[in-house]
């Protein structure tokens, strides 16, 4: 019987997935840690590969040299079922999704891609993502695996733990799931695949090659074998009015899905809201605002927490931040209406007067030897997951905002309840962040402590411009998003995730 201690699972009133026991649990981190990895588990794949994509660049190549057609495509020669879950949005602002268009079945077609591909697409709403990043392998066999996370298909992504090798870094996380669990990965994938909606302005849904080829699935109906000791329970947030068909995972209650889903959001607000000592986080955007409150009320309780961020955050935020200031430093009145972000930046600004939190984010220490002082390079924090008391975890593709939580964009994580994978991934992270090392003997406590000391530090060293001590510095949240350090880059040259 699982130990949930203070932080129990989603019930199954708001939750598609029950928890489930007996799974193998890994974690990579940064992507040449991910991408091989990958490869590595779809070498040994019999059966089946299947990837949910959201964003991908035209330049993004493997570890090995190989792009993802080529992956695919090699798969799909070597006899695996093997298929494609795009999202498509022809409204969003990015150059990085792949969607059902005559260019890209152009592609398709020069590229010889003739496995299965279906379009799942955000429809009219111009600011929608399926948002969802999962590979499944071997599907329903004994050696399925899946993974779950955030990683992009980017050239840029394909970086290791020192953040060295590639002009723009990014750190990065991703979850590996051996054992029951996987199932709701599996029928996270069958549900969406079967439901995957058309382009409103293009053709009725035509999945690639045919739909007769792309057929529908059917739903996972046996649960897999144990292959650990980690319980787990795999949480979404999905978009109300998008997916009809409530068909239950094996062992699970059937969930109106027809209604959406934000059990991610949940799983977040409950280990907040129920920590006792420590709360480690990783995310692309500073919070949300329910969830910074849960924060405030976990510091007044003496719950150390250290939050880390990218130092130089996407324009998006940027752009929120300077329309939240802009109103709080209007004097005439009636003042213009309250911009949607203004209460978030404000309550993540009230955390500053906490001794107890640690804003931060990472950067790398360049040398110049002609100038005789350093210079620095920001590591992008895109990863997204958390660590509470030790023993609890949580880990995916949703960003700690609200579009990513309250029934809006597709989004899976997966939340833990293991504190030997907790502690293992905290040391990895934490030994990354700092350059130190951490043994069994280092608690939750030790660990955030030395964080967070080493982030005050170098955030001193930063403004004598001396070399950093590890990757982590100190943040100022009331000042997040404004650029703090002088040698930003001018914020055009921020990346949308």
């Amino acid at each position: 019987m699982t130990d949930f201690r203070h932080i129990p699972p989603i019930p199954p009133s708001f939750a598609s997935y029950p928890p489930r026991p007996g799974n193998r649990l890994t974690f990579l981190i940064d992507g040449q840690d991910f991408y091989v990895r990958l490869e590595v588990a779809l070498a040994q794949a019999t059966q089946s590969f299947w990837a949910v994509i959201s964003f991908i660049a035209d330049d993004f190549v493997f570890p090995s040299g190989r792009s993802f057609w080529e992956l695919m495509n090699d798969a799909h020669h070597r006899g695996l079922d093997v298929r494609g879950l795009f999202w498509s949005n022809p409204r969003f602002p990015s150059p990085n999704v792949f969607h059902d268009s005559p260019k890209h079945r152009e592609f398709l077609r020069k590229q010889g891609c003739d496995w299965l591909i279906r379009w799942d697409s955000s429809g009219a709403d111009g600011s929608h993502c399926h948002h969802q990043k999962s590979w499944l392998i071997d599907v329903g066999q004994e050696t399925e695996t899946v993974f779950v996370g955030g990683m992009v298909l980017g050239r840029q992504t394909v970086d290791d733990s020192r953040h060295q090798g590639l002009p723009r870094s990014i750190h990065d996380s991703f979850a590996e799931i051996q054992g029951p669990g996987a199932v709701d990965v599996v029928h996270n994938f069958v549900q969406r695949w079967n439901e995957a909606a058309p382009e409103p302005d293009y053709h009725k849904n035509k999945p690639w090659p045919s739909k007769a080829i792309a057929a529908n699935l059917a739903f996972p109906k046996r649960v897999p074998e144990q292959r650990g000791d980690t319980t787990l329970q795999i949480t979404r947030t999905i978009k109300g009015g998008i997916y009809h068909d409530s068909s239950s995972s094996p062992g699970a209650a059937s969930f109106p899905i027809k209604n959406g889903e934000d059990s991610l959001w949940r799983a977040y607000e409950q280990a907040f809201s129920n920590a006792q000592s420590t709360i480690y986080i990783e995310s692309q955007h500073p919070g949300e605002l329910q969830l910074l409150k849960a924060l405030e009320s976990a510091l007044k309780r003496d719950v150390e927490v250290v939050f880390i961020v990218p130092g130089e955050p996407m324009n998006a935020i940027v752009h929120c931040k300077r329309e939240a200031v802009s109103y709080r430093n209007q004097k005439s009145a009636p003042k213009t209406p309250k911009p949607a972000y203004f209460d978030t930046f404000e309550q993540l600004a009230r955390l500053a007067s906490y001794p107890n939190f640690t804003f931060a984010a990472l950067a790398l220490t360049i040398e110049n030897e002609e100038q005789n002082t350093p210079s620095y390079r920001e590591i992008y924090c895109h990863s997204k997951l958390a660590i509470v008391d030790g023993f609890w975890g949580h880990c995916g593709s949703a960003n700690m905002v609200d579009i990513s939580f309250h029934k809006d964009h597709s989004e899976i994580n997966v939340q833990f309840w293991d504190s030997k994978v907790a502690m293992q991934l905290l040391r990895k992270l934490a030994s990354e962040h700092s350059h130190q090392s951490f043994t069994d003997s280092h608690r939750q406590e030790n660990i955030l402590e030395i964080l967070s000391i080493q982030a005050r530090i170098n955030s001193k060293k930063r403004e004598q411009r001396l070399p950093l001590s590890g990757f982590i510095y100190q943040l100022d949240p009331r000042d997040y998003g404004l650029h703090t350090f002088p040698e930003f880059l001018d914020t055009s040259a921020a990346k949308r995730p």
